[in-house]
């Protein structure tokens, strides 16, 4: 019989019972964020950049889009200027593509404040709606498209 090591005293120790009872209240804490991360969802947005063209004594958006996200542009109507909704129309989608990116020019009614001729606004364009748990288990944009130390395109 070993002194140091006896699995019958190790197997008969009394456990306290505020252990059961943080184990527990660990135990439901997780479960109660993986059941609200699975709920809940976020909305994403295409972030671009549009400069204001006059043309005609009406004022237009040129928008600069990438080329993958040109589509998401033409389906939507609605956007975002400083936190303020918009609805727009697309007036011309260029065919001309210019380091992976292509002009969109909408037509919206601007507020007077953004109507200047060469000025350059920040625009959200509603993408997609996301369940939190998608984020959480890296299956987001920053993942898809990698390139490995070769340079070669890995989908994750």
């Amino acid at each position: 019989m070993n002194i140091y090591i006896d699995s019958e005293i190790i197997l008969q120790r009394k456990i306290s019972p505020f252990i059961y009872v943080y184990t527990m209240i660990i135990f439901i804490i997780m479960l109660s964020l993986i059941i609200l991360s699975m709920l809940f969802e976020y909305s994403t947005y295409l972030d671009v950049k549009g400069i204001v063209v006059e043309d005609n004594d009406h004022f237009y958006i040129d928008i600069y889009v990438e080329r993958e996200k040109v589509s998401k542009v033409v389906e939507r109507n609605i956007l975002y200027i400083d936190d303020i909704k918009y609805e727009y129309k697309v007036i011309l989608v260029s065919d001309e593509i210019v380091n992976n990116y292509q002009v969109v020019r909408i037509d919206t009614n601007l507020k007077d404040e953004n109507k200047y001729n060469n000025l350059i606004l920040s625009i959200k364009i509603f993408d997609s709606k996301k369940k939190i748990i998608s984020f959480i288990g890296g299956n987001h944009e920053r993942n898809k498209n990698r390139r490995d130390e070769k340079g070669t395109r890995r989908n994750v």
